[in-house]
């Protein structure tokens, strides 16, 4: 029981302190309340523990991010909140991380952004004793660069979460996020990047790694196989250098001398060595039918998003001619010329919003995409000439890259030598191709496939 009664206890000789003075129902007062105390505090510690809990788990407890909404599913754990693509907000995300992986400026794609229609997501505040009273309104604004940055590195679109819940530590969420991995990393440039690695173990690197750690020398011009061709007699990977003799002439060659033994072998001899190698190659007709099939299901698929994207400015123009009707319908009830102004001044800018979108619309819809029947028989022209692409290409380094995706696990120089005898049977070449196999080579075509004769390679 509280009371408003305070008893003096000198009141029967008639003086009065300020410590002969207190309430009689202050001890159930304060007991009253540290009772109340004690039962917030445990509905707080079930409520939050268990939204910490779940978070861990994968599952989302917070509002949802741009371009989510929160959704409760049927899951493993009971009902629990997941985040799935907003309808909208979703398209616009995913635009943001496509053309961030293209290298375009995050000047021109938030002008892009903002022509299609794309603001922040707006949000009320509202009054602490009366919450059906708007106090403010925040958002609804283009996005900025800071704004940009903050939703490129946020890992929750590429479906992991690293928050205050989780320790810091990243997880993988139960649901999926907006963009794979790869492109999260291709759209952050190398200033946030996620690491996956066995099972749901992942990471979140913000910080380049040293630089003794950063493999050095590998892109050479003048060496471009190096450390793509290992050694024959210990395994590891071939260097390269040129040597000076008595006369100042250079002697280049690749070489294996830091393992307790000394290997060199000029490099024209190395190089003719994997022109020999690739002439042998050849691509199988259902191999070259598999990259024509992937090639135009990408070029299908390009183009649907250029469809879409007109549809977006489509929509958009319809969004401002309703703007636009709407203000027109206010100005014939309005009677102050200062009011009538502004909105004349508004509608000059949705026209031009308009017309600018509209001539953007018309320019995208005079693009004819690329013959599709021109690039099928590029891409089978150069499977069925694997010389013209390999070994007539003019930059040594993408030559040896190219050269070094033929391969499942890197060669030895003794595995690439069709005239040595003691070369043994060798498989690591991807299943993509097919070795030829003649008399003077001891290659074979990967284990289940029937090794074609040299006539028929044409």
């Amino acid at each position: 029981m509280i009371s408003g009664e305070e008893v003096n206890t000198l009141d029967h000789l008639g003086f009065e302190y300020k410590w002969s003075k207190y309430s009689p129902s202050k001890k159930s007062e304060i007991l009253e309340a540290e009772r109340a105390k004690d039962e917030l505090r445990d509905i707080m510690s079930r409520m939050i523990g268990a939204e910490i809990r779940y978070t861990q788990m994968g599952y989302w407890m917070r509002q949802p991010p741009y371009g989510f909404v929160s959704k409760k599913v049927e899951t493993k754990n009971g009902k629990r909140c997941v985040l799935k693509p907003h309808p909208t907000e979703s398209k616009y995300m995913t635009m943001i991380f496509e053309m961030r992986a293209q290298r375009i400026r995050d000047e021109d794609i938030i002008a892009r952004l903002t022509d299609l229609g794309c603001r922040t997501r707006v949000r009320y505040k509202r009054d602490k004793h009366d919450r059906t009273k708007i106090v403010s309104k925040s958002g609804g604004d283009p996005l900025t660069i800071k704004g940009l940055g903050k939703l490129i590195r946020n890992p929750i679109y590429a479906g992991i979460n690293a928050e205050k819940w989780t320790g810091g530590k990243p997880i993988r969420c139960a649901f999926k996020g907006l963009v794979s991995v790869e492109l999260f990393n291709k759209a952050n440039r190398g200033k946030r990047v996620i690491v996956e690695g066995s099972g749901d173990d992942v990471q979140v690197c913000t910080e380049k790694p040293a630089a003794h750690l950063i493999e050095k020398g590998r892109r050479n011009p003048d060496f471009p196989y190096r450390k793509f061709i290992l050694c024959p007699e210990c395994g590891n990977p071939l260097g390269g250098s040129a040597t000076r003799g008595r006369n100042g002439t250079y002697y280049p060659a690749y070489h294996c001398s830091k393992h307790g033994h000394y290997y060199r072998i000029p490099k024209q001899e190395l190089e003719d060595t994997v022109a020999a190698f690739v002439s042998n190659l050849i691509v199988p007709e259902e191999r070259i039918q598999a990259v024509v099939d992937a090639i135009a299901a990408e070029w299908n698929l390009r183009n649907q998003g250029q469809l879409e994207e007109i549809q977006g400015i489509a929509d958009r123009i319809t969004e401002l001619q309703k703007d636009f009707d709407a203000t027109m319908d206010k100005i014939r009830v309005l009677t102050s010329p200062t009011t009538i102004k502004f909105m004349e001044e508004d509608l000059m800018k949705i026209e031009q919003q308009i017309k600018t979108l509209a001539a953007e619309k018309a320019k995208k819809e005079a693009q004819r995409p690329a013959d599709l029947n021109r690039i099928l028989g590029r891409a089978r022209h150069f499977a069925e000439n694997l010389e013209q692409l390999l070994i007539k290409q003019i930059d040594p380094i993408k030559k040896a890259r190219l050269f070094a995706a033929i391969f499942d696990r890197t060669p030895t120089y003794a595995e690439l030598e069709s005239r040595n005898t003691k070369t043994p049977l060798f498989t690591g070449v991807n299943a993509f191709f097919q070795l030829l196999k003649n008399e003077n080579a001891l290659m074979v075509t990967p284990r289940g496939v029937e090794p074609l004769i040299f006539r028929m390679r044409t």
